[in-house]
């Protein structure tokens, strides 16, 4: 699936960073009644707890992605939905949901619920606790799946999850003032971006919300540094994939950096060679630098592998890489392009 940024509408005014950082003891559960699922408590299994309402709508788009991962990992882990809002409010929402909100929801008095998220930017928002009922991750609800995957494998590091969680904050309020010149938002995501890098130069946010603020200000060089600053063999298959697409079709070829992208694809496909996306990616960097029948096979291998909902868009790529084929045969074999020959003829013929 690729990175898809989109900007999240925050609640209320602009709030102080909240209280609960990383590395702190998970406030435990009281005060909550349990909308749906068993009661539980913090500790023994790596648990969720997030910020949603119904009114939410971005938290819509989170309940598939949370349902998916709570069927995944089983009693692996655990994910608790918390809402604000009475039991009358949230009760006939989550019975409508039914199995497509396929974790546990509860609702929390308010001091429960400020416990956990006084202050944070606003819905959907998460704390990753470990077994231990330590706070090892929080922040948007569309970003816990790298963190949550190091956590499972004992690869999470949280002293320097510690340091970017305040500046992941910060970037989100600043991206979301309703009352800054959008120049000055860029502005300051090259700044918050920049000191996120050093500390992570593989968070994937980070990453391409440097480029984009790069790209509205117009400065290729940032751009190129960014990309550049990637550790290719640190570099996981889902991040090379999203920066060399996200480069790719750029419509200003100056920005697209196809030297520094095209090693990122290769990266993605030798980490992960059956994601269709990934290979559909390459497929892309290899037309663009004329390596036509690679492009094709690449690309056949990623209709192969799509799912049948993303068959039409998969067979329409190969159609134009193998016309494009077709194009190139024909100029190798009468020596003359298209253009040449029309204009050698005259108009009018």
């Amino acid at each position: 699936m690729r990175f898809l940024f989109c900007m999240i509408l925050i609640v209320g005014s602009l709030a102080p960073l909240t209280a609960l950082q990383v590395g702190d003891k998970a406030p435990p559960l009281n005060g909550f009644t349990w909308i749906k699922g068993d009661p539980v408590a913090i500790g023994g299994v790596p648990t969720i707890v997030e910020f949603w309402a119904t009114w939410c709508g971005p938290c819509r788009e989170t309940i598939p992605h949370l349902t998916a991962l709570q069927a995944k990992h089983g009693a692996g882990l655990r994910i608790i939905g918390v809402s604000p809002e009475s039991e009358g409010e949230v009760r006939p929402y989550v019975q409508k949901q039914g199995a497509a909100m396929g974790y546990r929801v509860a609702v929390a008095e308010e001091k429960s619920f400020r416990a956990y998220f006084q202050g944070v930017p606003g819905p959907p928002y998460l704390f990753l606790i470990d077994k231990d009922g330590l706070v090892a991750w929080r922040g948007l609800a569309m970003d816990v799946d790298r963190p949550l995957k190091l956590l499972l494998a004992g690869k999470l590091d949280v002293a320097k999850e510690a340091k970017l969680s305040p500046l992941m904050d910060e970037l989100t309020l600043t991206v979301n003032d309703p009352r800054a010149d959008p120049a000055g938002i860029d502005a300051q995501v090259m700044d918050i971006t920049e000191r996120m890098v050093a500390i992570d130069p593989l968070n994937e946010r980070a990453v391409l919300l440097r480029m984009i603020s790069a790209l509205k200000l117009q400065r290729p060089d940032v751009v190129r540094a960014a990309i550049a600053a990637v550790p290719l063999d640190l570099v996981d298959a889902e991040l090379a994939s999203n920066i060399a697409w996200n480069r790719i079709n750029d419509p200003d070829p100056s920005y697209r950096n196809i030297d520094l992208i095209y090693p990122l694809a290769c990266r993605a496909v030798e980490l992960d060679a059956t994601n269709p996306s990934y290979l559909d990616t390459y497929a892309r960097v290899l037309a663009t630098i004329g390596l036509i029948d690679e492009a094709i096979a690449c690309e056949e291998r990623a209709l192969a592998l799509a799912p049948q909902v993303d068959a039409t868009v998969y067979r329409g790529k190969l159609d134009s890489y193998r016309a494009m084929r077709v194009l190139r045969d024909q100029i190798t074999k009468t020596g003359v392009l298209p253009a040449a020959r029309a204009s050698a003829d005259g108009p009018g013929r």
